[in-house]
C-alpha cells in the first residue's frame, strides 16, 4: 500500500519499550530522587554540624578595653580552630523530617500510578490499533466482494438479464467502498503514530499488531467486593492520602516553630597566639536555649494549616473518583462481556444473508440492492464485533488500573515468542 516497511509488535514487547523509554515514567522516576534527597536533609538537620577554619587580624591604634579605657596599641592575632555545632528546634525538625518521609512514600507511589497509567494508555492504544487493522481488512474485504458483485451484474446485463441500473449502482457503491477504504487506511496510520509517540519510536515507520487476528484477552480481574468499592489499593489514593499526611507534619512543624525553642550547643578546640609560632590551645563549651517569635512564622503557620486542608479535600475526592471510576468499569465490562456472543450472531447472520441474497440474485429473485444492502450489514457486523472484542479487553486493563493492581505481570498470560 505504499508505505513504509512495518515495525511488528506485540502488546508485550509494546509495553516493555514503553516502561523503559517513556519520558513521563523517566520523570516520576526524578521527581522520587528529588523526595529522596530532600528527606535526606531533613534528616541531616538533626545532627550536628562540623565547623572549622582559621583567622588573621591586626589592630594598630586606639582601643577600648573592657573597663572603657581607653589606650594605643599594635598587634596581631592569629587563630585556627575545629568544633562541633547543634542547632535545630529538635519539635519542629522531627516533624519536618516525618513530613518528608512520607513525601519519599508518596513519590514512589506516583510513580507506580504514572507506570499504571502508561500501561493502560499503550495497551488501549494498541487495542485500537489493533480494530484500526481491522477495519482495513474489512474495507478491503468490502471492496472486493463488491468487485465481484460487479462482474456479476455486468455478465447479467451483457446476457441481458438484468437491469440497466444495477451496474451503475454496484459502481457507485465500489466507489463509496473505495473512498471508507482509504479512510479506514488513514486511520490505521493515525492509530500507528499516536502509539508510536507514546513509545518514543519514529513516528514515520508503521507498527503492525503481530497477532493475526482480534480476539477476546482474559486478564485476573481482582474479587469482586460486596458494597461500595474500596480502591485503597490504588497508587494515586494511596500517595493522595500520604501528602494529606505529609502536609499535616508539616503544619506541625510550623507550630511548633512558634511555641519550640531553639537548642544551640557548641563545643570548639581553639588555638590562638599574637604569631603563627606561638599558637596555644583552649577548649569552648557554649550551650544556648533561645525563643524565636515572629509574625512570619504566624504566617507560614496559618500557610501550612490551609495546605494540609486543600490536602485532605484533595485525597478525599481523589477517592471519590476513584470509586465512581470502579463502578463504571465493572459495569462496561459485563457489559461488553456480554454483547460478545451477540456481536458474533450478528455476523454469522448477515454473512448467511448476504449468501443467500447473492444466491437469489443469481437466480434472479433478488436485486442488486438486496445484495448491496446486505454487503452494508455484513461489514457493520464485523465491525461491531470488532469494537465489543476492543471494549472488553480495554475494560479489563482498566478495572485493573482503577483497582491500583495493573502491573506489567497482569499481561503475562499474553507472552508469546516474537518472530
Amino acid at each position: 500500500d505504499g508505505r513504509a516497511p512495518a515495525l511488528r509488535l506485540s502488546l508485550t514487547a509494546a509495553l516493555d519499550i514503553a516502561l523503559t523509554e517513556n519520558t513521563e515514567l523517566a520523570l516520576a522516576r526524578a521527581e522520587e530522587q528529588i523526595a529522596r534527597g530532600r528527606r535526606l536533609a531533613a534528616r541531616g538537620a538533626l545532627l550536628p554540624s562540623l565547623e572549622f577554619g582559621a583567622a588573621a587580624s591586626r589592630k594598630d591604634g586606639r582601643i577600648q578595653g573592657s573597663f572603657g579605657r581607653l589606650q594605643d596599641a599594635m598587634y596581631s592575632t592569629y587563630a585556627t580552630g575545629a568544633g562541633l555545632v547543634y542547632e535545630a528546634n529538635l519539635v519542629s525538625g522531627l516533624h519536618e523530617a516525618i513530613a518528608e518521609r512520607k513525601g519519599v512514600e508518596a513519590a514512589n507511589l506516583e510513580r507506580l500510578d504514572t507506570e499504571q497509567k502508561l500501561l493502560l494508555r499503550v495497551a488501549e492504544l494498541y487495542q485500537n490499533l489493533m480494530l484500526a487493522t481491522v477495519g482495513v481488512r474489512i474495507a478491503g474485504q468490502v471492496v472486493d466482494s463488491n468487485e465481484r458483485f460487479l462482474s456479476i451484474v455486468q455478465a447479467r446485463e451483457d446476457a441481458g438479464l438484468g437491469l440497466g441500473s444495477d451496474v451503475a449502482l454496484a459502481e457507485a457503491k465500489l466507489a463509496t467502498d473505495g473512498r471508507q477504504a482509504i479512510e479506514a487506511a488513514q486511520l490505521r496510520d493515525m492509530t500507528s503514530m499516536r502509539l508510536a509517540l507514546a513509545l518514543r519510536l519514529d513516528a514515520a515507520i508503521p507498527i503492525e499488531p503481530i497477532e493475526e487476528r482480534l480476539a477476546p484477552i482474559h486478564l485476573t480481574a481482582p474479587a469482586e467486593e460486596k458494597g461500595a468499592p474500596q480502591p485503597g489499593a490504588r497508587p494515586d489514593v494511596r500517595a493522595a492520602q500520604q501528602r494529606a499526611d505529609a502536609a499535616h507534619d508539616q503544619s506541625q512543624a510550623a507550630r511548633w516553630e512558634i511555641w519550640s525553642p531553639d537548642l544551640r550547643a557548641e563545643a570548639w578546640r581553639i588555638d590562638i597566639g599574637k604569631d603563627i609560632d606561638d599558637l596555644q590551645g583552649r577548649s569552648e563549651r557554649r550551650g544556648l536555649i533561645l525563643w524565636d517569635i515572629s509574625p512570619e512564622e504566624f504566617g507560614h503557620l496559618r500557610q501550612r494549616r490551609a495546605e494540609a486542608d486543600a490536602a485532605r479535600l484533595r485525597a478525599q475526592s481523589i477517592m471519590d473518583r476513584a470509586r465512581t471510576e470502579i463502578l463504571e468499569v465493572r459495569s462496561g465490562l459485563e457489559a461488553s462481556r456480554q454483547s460478545i456472543p451477540l456481536a458474533e450472531r450478528g455476523v454469522a447472520a448477515a454473512a448467511e444473508t448476504l449468501r443467500l441474497n447473492e444466491a437469489r440474485y443469481k437466480a434472479g429473485t433478488a436485486i442488486a440492492l438486496e445484495v448491496l444492502d446486505a454487503q452494508n450489514v455484513l461489514a457493520r457486523s464485523r465491525l461491531a464485533l470488532g469494537r465489543t472484542i476492543v471494549a472488553y479487553n480495554t475494560a479489563q486493563v482498566r478495572l485493573l488500573a482503577a483497582t491500583g493492581v495493573l502491573s506489567r505481570g497482569s499481561f503475562a498470560a499474553l507472552e508469546s515468542p516474537q518472530p
